[in-house]
């Protein structure tokens, strides 16, 4: 497999978080990791040191990469360290690309504008659904809060020297208890000039929210097929109406067997990596519990990054994935 290498994502502050969206695997009401954690290792809050993200920023010109996504998991605009994180993506000429729940705490929202616009190439505002849909969901979140937030931050950046270079997305998990509002959701976009709208499938980490899952359901299989269609002619037609697209992303048809198709490829492998908190490095996003199965791959405090990507243990598994449990099942293959 060909090594492209053009992001990284650093785990930054993932125990930070101020909501507990119900399908966050930290996070989540029905999730022990926190204290499971402490338990284990006496740290209830891991945050990467600002030593191991200057080393990362040291390394990534050598594997060519273009984009940085600070924590993904816990909400990166509460990292005590982020504002060195964006001098340093300016001073190395690269890219932030940012998932944020849309809360922007700390700051007024004209502030995180201010920050975020010229910095980077594309904002993810995860929202789930308009109301109390939404609130059941990103639990703790305040839904006419949050409008209000997406379009302000839109008209901001819609309005800079930027708006034909940082994207805005917004970002969701496909769900039983949302699906029927997408359209609702499309329409939101092309009102507000939103780039992209972008959605997983979800990886059911708890049993409590097992029937969530589109794929476990063949009437619910059959209903997402056939949205996805709806969706798609929808978005043909008001890209007419406003003269305007917006790029959907990953809405394709799904199938409600247990193994993805063998025909669909990593879209992560010599393209991608993670970095944890502590310094560990992966290759994927799958659950961190579940990913250890796919080998050890080091720790950035002790080996860098250009080995790694030449090491056997990563080349083995580019070229055998597909044989791995984990990637038969893996909801992101392409």
């Amino acid at each position: 497999m060909k090594n492209d290498f053009f992001r990284i994502t650093l785990d930054t502050n993932p125990e930070d978080c101020n909501l507990k969206c119900i399908m966050c695997e930290e996070h989540s009401p029905f999730s022990n990791f926190i204290p499971d954690l402490e338990k284990k290792t006496g740290i209830r809050k891991r945050r990467m040191s600002i030593e191991l993200i200057e080393k990362v920023f040291r390394e990534v010109k050598d594997l060519g990469i273009k984009e940085i996504i600070p924590s993904t998991m816990g909400e990166p605009l509460l990292f005590k360290e982020f504002e060195k994180i964006i001098k340093l993506c300016n001073s190395n000429q690269i890219k932030l690309n940012l998932t944020t729940n849309g809360t922007f705490p700390k700051k007024p929202i004209e502030e995180w504008a201010e920050i975020l616009i010229p910095i980077c190439s594309d904002i993810k505002i995860s929202f789930n659904g308009f109301g109390e849909i939404g609130e059941k969901i990103m639990l703790g979140t305040n839904s006419e809060k949050i409008i209000s937030n997406i379009k302000k931050f839109s008209k901001l950046r819609n309005e800079s020297n930027y708006n034909e270079k940082t994207s805005l997305t917004l970002q969701m998990t496909f769900l039983k208890t949302n699906i029927d509002f997408i359209k609702d959701i499309l329409y939101f976009c092309y009102e507000n000039k939103i780039n992209r709208l972008k959605g997983h499938q979800l990886w059911a980490h708890f049993k409590e929210i097992e029937n969530f899952d589109l794929r476990k359901n063949p009437e619910l299989t059959k209903r997402w097929n056939d949205l996805v269609m709806e969706i798609r002619e929808l978005n043909e037609f008001y890209s007419k109406k406003f003269n305007f697209n917006v790029k959907l992303e990953n809405f394709y048809k799904i199938e409600s067997a247990s193994e993805v198709d063998d025909s669909k490829n990593c879209p992560f492998l010599g393209k991608e990596l993670w970095i944890s908190a502590t310094g560990k490095i992966s290759p994927c996003c799958a659950p961190d519990n579940l990913r250890e199965s796919l080998g050890d791959f080091g720790n950035l405090n002790n080996i860098n990054l250009s080995n790694l990507i030449h090491s056997k243990e990563y080349i083995h598994l580019q070229k055998h994935y597909k044989e791995f449990e984990l990637c038969k099942t893996c909801l992101m293959r392409k």
